[in-house]
């Protein structure tokens, strides 16, 4: 459990601030209610509501067109359509490029954060099955249209039974506010590998020119994220339970790709 603590800001003009939720040393406010560790970098963004039910509720809305890559990719019913999968199919074939190395014929495999099950159905065939995990109602409805088993509850509620070879994560634990619980339920249900890739706010390896803007998380114009990770606060929250294998960039510069072996 994340323990956050108020100190003294050392870089202000004695603004309250909190420990760094992943090192726990000194941070400083960059912008109201968002936090940049003084060692490690990592940004923490104290978003005041649930960032489970923003995700599922607002960013997910079939009409907040942040959520779309192409006109037209949800029915009015709100149902997932054909061009919702293609709009991804590019970036979920790349995924299975970087990570089937990682993979064999035999592995039973969990995706935290299935979306509509667009990266299941690349994976499905390099594994012996795949599980699939989401809290948006209109994305577990189209996993399971799809053929695969489904939960339907934030990761650390739901009640997971079995153990996976491999969980793979991508794009999620960024919005997770308690990431060290997260992390420990991975480690309790996983028997190999952890694949995880988050977004960050620049690139780490090499230059993309993409750059992520932060915006104060209370202001309206949220994107779900509580944690903008740096490769080197990525690596410190999974190293303890597991061996890095691969720290590299991710399919949707800027963001980092990890993969962490069980020790």
């Amino acid at each position: 459990m994340i323990d956050i603590l108020p100190r003294t800001d050392p870089f202000s003009s004695g603004l309250p601030t909190m420990e760094c939720v992943v090192c726990k040393s000194a941070t400083k406010v960059i912008k109201e209610d968002t936090y940049a560790c003084t060692s490690c970098s990592h940004i923490y963004r104290d978003y005041k509501g649930d960032s489970i039910k923003f995700h599922e509720k607002a960013y997910r809305n079939k009409d907040n067109k942040q959520f779309h890559r192409v006109s037209g990719e949800i029915n009015p019913d709100g149902s997932i359509n054909n061009r919702f999968h293609e709009a991804r199919k590019t970036i979920v074939s790349n995924r299975v490029q970087k990570i089937k190395q990682f993979l064999s014929k035999d592995d039973v495999v969990l995706d935290v954060g299935a979306g509509a099950g667009t990266f299941a159905v690349a994976l499905k065939d390099y594994v012996a099955s795949i599980d699939c995990l989401e809290v948006a109602e209109s994305l577990t409805k189209e996993c399971k249209r799809l053929g695969f088993e489904t939960y339907e509850n934030d990761f650390l509620i739901e009640n997971i039974e079995k153990e996976y070879d491999s969980i793979v994560c991508f794009h999620v634990l960024e919005h997770i506010k308690d990431i060290e619980s997260f992390v420990g339920k991975i480690l309790r249900k996983v028997k190999k590998y952890v694949i995880i890739e988050v977004p960050t706010t620049r690139c780490f390896f090499g230059s993309t020119g993409k750059i992520r803007r932060l915006h104060s998380p209370n202001d309206g114009s949220y994107d779900g994220h509580c944690h903008y990770f740096t490769k080197e606060s990525l690596v410190l929250l999974f190293e303890k339970h597991f061996k890095i294998i691969s720290v590299q960039n991710g399919v949707q510069a800027p963001a980092i790709l990890l993969i962490g072996e069980k020790r």
